[in-house]
């Protein structure tokens, strides 16, 4: 924006650029209260994901750490990463108002951060997948096989399956990647503003749901031999609520 009132209106005058604010995610980080609220997202995951006292958390794509917060209050410890600075310097104030001493933040990047093999309980990945990267290409398999080598027992991932044209692509490759990597994993439909959620369990970890909704999603290009498709041929991909 060029600013308001006397400043707005010298800046104009002089051919000084416009003044563009940060871009933060969360609505308590913005000025024009137009971010995301992490109250809501929250309440889209915890009731269903099982997060364990003893927990180690990576969140990525962890913005200015407002759900990385809560989250720590109730596991061992979180660690967030994000690409933006000024977001982890904003989640950093956050942080020490809220008096959490269990969270870390840094500036990194899911392409380049080192991820040792089992490092994490859980890793969470919200709203990231498909998003670009510094090198310009987008979150994808290679990322997402990376992060499952990563965890111990279970990866959360918000994706607008749903109402992205894209996700005619992104949900049967999340399944594939997660089966050759010995997960199991379930989609459920959207019940919230925010994306769906999708929970991913390594095989033989004990993993669990904390609660399940009423409804799961599942690509029927996984259920080809189904009695009811039997052969059908797919439709053409449609998202979003009809005009």
């Amino acid at each position: 924006m060029l600013g308001t009132g006397i400043i707005g209106w010298l800046r104009r005058l002089v051919g000084m650029p416009a003044y563009v604010e940060p871009s933060y995610f969360y609505i308590e980080s913005r000025r024009d209260k137009l971010g995301s609220i992490w109250r809501e997202r929250w309440a889209g995951t915890e009731p269903y994901v099982e997060f364990r006292p003893d927990d180690e958390v990576l969140d990525i794509g962890c913005a200015e750490g407002m759900v990385s917060i809560e989250l720590a209050r109730s596991v061992r410890r979180v660690h967030g990463i994000e690409v933006i600075a000024h977001r982890i310097d904003m989640a950093r104030k956050f942080i020490k108002e809220a008096g959490v001493t269990n969270l870390t933040v840094e500036v990194a990047s899911i392409e380049t951060v080192p991820l040792a093999p089992l490092s994490y309980d859980v890793v969470v990945m919200a709203g990231v997948y498909g998003m670009e990267l510094p090198s310009g290409r987008l979150i994808g398999a290679p990322e997402l096989r990376k992060v499952l080598g990563a965890a111990r027992r279970q990866l959360v991932l918000r994706l607008n399956v749903q109402d992205d044209p894209k996700a005619e692509q992104s949900l049967p490759e999340i399944f594939d990647v997660c089966d050759q990597m010995g997960f199991d994993i379930a989609a459920f439909p959207k019940f919230d503003r925010y994306e769906n959620l999708l929970v991913a369990f390594r095989r033989g970890a004990g993993a669990r749901m904390k609660a399940t909704p009423q409804l799961m999603l599942m690509p029927t290009g996984k259920m080809s031999g189904h009695p009811v498709i039997n052969g059908a041929p797919a439709a053409p991909w449609r998202f979003g609520r009809p005009n």
